[in-house]
């Protein structure tokens, strides 16, 4: 039988959120304005030039790409959350063969600034 091969996440912690209503993404000031979906293991990685030409393209600014294992609850336009920092999902890449999921990120606010 063959060992299945398990993936190393070692570059943090990614919290996910959901918007609480429709406000807008630059008017969210705390965690409070968001509900808790659930945490994931996560790696970063490097953006490609077609990554933020794309980025720019839909009028956002990729600040952060990090890959996790594939989940069911991500969607593009929540919210993730690494370190202090708030961040906007605007794009999901999700890699089917290695079960991995490719988040791209905007930046929002910095939540340790009062």
């Amino acid at each position: 039988m063959q060992k299945t091969k398990h993936k190393e996440y070692l570059d943090g912690w990614v919290y996910i959120y959901n918007r609480k209503d429709n406000t807008d993404n630059r008017n969210i000031k705390n965690l409070e304005d968001l509900t808790y979906i659930n945490r994931l293991a996560f790696n970063e990685k490097s953006a490609r030039n077609e990554d933020v030409i794309f980025a720019e393209s839909i009028g956002c600014s990729l600040s952060k790409k990090i890959k996790v294992t594939e989940v069911k609850f991500l969607k593009e336009k929540q919210f993730a959350k690494i370190n202090d920092i708030l961040f906007y999902i605007y794009r999901l890449d999700i890699d089917k063969t290695n079960k991995e999921i490719y988040l791209y990120l905007e930046s929002v606010r910095d939540l340790s600034e009062k």
